[in-house]
């Protein structure tokens, strides 16, 4: 005879299997996500104690015109020198952050037995106009960090959209940029929320690179000539105001090798060599009357 099961324990049995998964992945969640209700400072303290890749994150709620700060105290027990980087992720507009630690966002922390690191004091600044969830999170590594596009590097400095370089002009050949590509960059400061693009007036002459990483432009050299190198800021969330400034470039031609010495010139030196062999194998007039 086959024994009836109640319906009712169906019932219990999926709701407790549907709460053990929900726990399984709230478990796996917590492993990389800190919730924080603390008010003001929230503090995430993180401590690089794997080589390899480590990510730690906290989410931070901030109401609409409204800025938090976040308190990060970083330490390495791994025994070796670890790289790391600091970065926020959100969905919401009208969102920025930046720090006047003197710490950098990115950088090096040396190893230490007893814990000992460095603290940071980031605001997270919401302009718009309702609640947003900012995760703000710290990356370590043995090399070098890589983020992914939506993580965005904290702003060192108070927010400020004022854009300037560090030259108004350049002056260099082709030459010289291959031996050391310095010579064709600047640097620029920029701390508004825009994205920073760089043109040419005449690619033919001389290109552009922007790298937001090291905060420099570098101009790659085509031919000789000279080239206006504008960079500009497009409008942000906070910062209404585009922003845009110009280097003036000069590619000199290449300096001629040896080898490339016109044939007429090299004429002229075989001549005047001829010439003046002749005339000291040639006895003078007066040596002759002597005799």
């Amino acid at each position: 005879m086959k024994k009836k099961v109640p319906v009712k324990t169906f019932y219990l049995i999926a709701v407790i299997s549907v709460g053990l998964i929900g726990l399984a992945i709230g478990s796996t969640y917590a492993m990389f996500t800190k919730n924080v209700s603390i008010d003001n400072p929230i503090s995430l303290t993180s401590n690089l104690s794997y080589s390899s890749e480590l990510l730690e994150v906290i989410d931070v709620e901030v109401n609409a015109n409204e800025t938090k700060k976040v308190q990060l105290n970083v330490s390495n027990t791994t025994g070796s020198t670890l790289h790391y980087a600091i970065w926020y992720m959100t969905d919401s507009a009208g969102i920025s952050t930046s720090t006047t630690s003197e710490t950098p966002i990115v950088g090096t922390i040396e190893a230490s037995s007893n814990g000992v690191g460095f603290t940071i004091e980031i605001d997270v600044v919401n302009s718009g106009n309702e609640k947003a969830t900012v995760q703000v999170g710290i990356s370590g590594s043995a090399e070098k960090v890589v983020l992914s596009d939506k993580m965005r590097l904290i702003l060192e400095g108070p927010l400020d959209a004022t854009l300037a370089v560090n030259t108004t002009s350049l002056i260099f050949s082709s030459e010289d940029y291959n031996k050391n590509s310095s010579v064709g960059k600047f640097n620029y400061t920029y701390k508004g929320d825009g994205k920073l693009v760089c043109s040419s007036s005449n690619e033919d002459i001389a290109t552009c690179e922007v790298n937001t990483r090291s905060r420099a432009v570098t101009v790659v050299p085509k031919s000789a000539g000279d080239v206006n190198i504008t960079l500009g800021a497009t409008k942000g969330e906070v910062f209404k105001e585009a922003k845009s400034t110009t280097v003036s470039v000069k590619i000199t031609e290449d300096t001629p090798s040896d080898s490339e010495t016109p044939s007429d010139e090299k004429e002229n030196e075989t001549d005047t060599t001829t010439s003046d062999t002749s005339q000291e194998d040639t006895p003078s007039e007066d040596a002759t009357q002597t005799e």
